[in-house]
């Protein structure tokens, strides 16, 4: 398990976001997939993930489908979304995501990115009434995409002071019903907006970040998400044990 050594919390949903091979902690995770225990269902929560089949981006970096091992082993249960187009971008998962939860019935939903998130547990529900808000992102150490600067200044006010400042859309958790509202928004936005960062899901959810704030929140504190994209083991930021309390 990751330890975040500032906060001392423990986060059990973890995502190398970019090129996992080449996280230093990535190769810790999949080790820690053999002490992983099964956890017990929760059907307050529905668990959903985009598959890409994309043979061109599996063979360069990442395994397409490395987070179902996880699900698989732990025996959390979870919907997997195939896209059917034979080339895609990240902001298909926005669509694809809107036009699944509309039919979800659960209280709360997690959503995962497909290739490089190891899930260890269901996030606890509560973690929105603690942080008073509805909807829940991981948090990573550097912005992108890189060149965005405006954006870029309003998380920095958001979160000053934080290791863990800027959204990643790779894994989120969220009220159901606040999560169709905010994807609507967003799907109306997929072919409209930011054009310069046309293929990024993430860029719209910055912006309904900033715009929605303290509704929708990062977790900068590493209590449930963590990501390890840019975090070498040098740096001492997390500790990794293979056990998990």
């Amino acid at each position: 398990m990751l330890v975040f050594s500032e906060k001392k919390t423990k986060p059990f949903i973890i995502h190398a976001a970019g090129k996992p091979i080449f996280n230093s902690y990535w190769p810790a995770m999949i080790d820690l997939i053999s002490f992983a225990k099964e956890v017990q269902d929760d059907p307050r929560i529905h668990v959903m993930t985009c598959l890409f089949k994309d043979e061109k981006r599996e063979n360069e970096y990442k395994k397409v489908d490395q987070t179902l091992m996880f699900l698989e082993r732990i025996k959390m249960k979870h919907t997997v979304l195939e896209s059917c187009k034979s080339s895609w971008s990240n902001r298909d998962k926005i669509k694809i995501f809107y036009n699944h939860i509309k039919t979800v019935k659960s209280e709360f939903v997690l959503a995962l990115d497909c290739a490089d998130v190891a899930v260890f547990n269901f996030p606890n529900p509560r973690i929105l009434t603690d942080l008073a808000c509805d909807m829940i992102f991981g948090a990573e150490r550097n912005f992108w995409p890189e060149g965005w600067n405006e954006q870029k200044t309003k998380e920095d006010q958001l979160s000053p002071g934080q290791t863990f400042k800027y959204l990643n859309s790779g894994m989120w958790f969220s009220k159901t019903e606040y999560a169709k509202q905010a994807l609507e928004h967003m799907a109306s936005q997929v072919d409209s907006e930011l054009l310069q960062y046309q293929s990024s899901d993430q860029v719209l959810f910055k912006n309904f970040y900033v715009e929605n704030y303290p509704a929708v929140k990062i977790d900068s504190e590493c209590r449930v998400f963590a990501n390890i994209c840019h975090v070498r083991k040098e740096d001492g930021i997390f500790s990794c044990k293979k056990r998990f309390a």
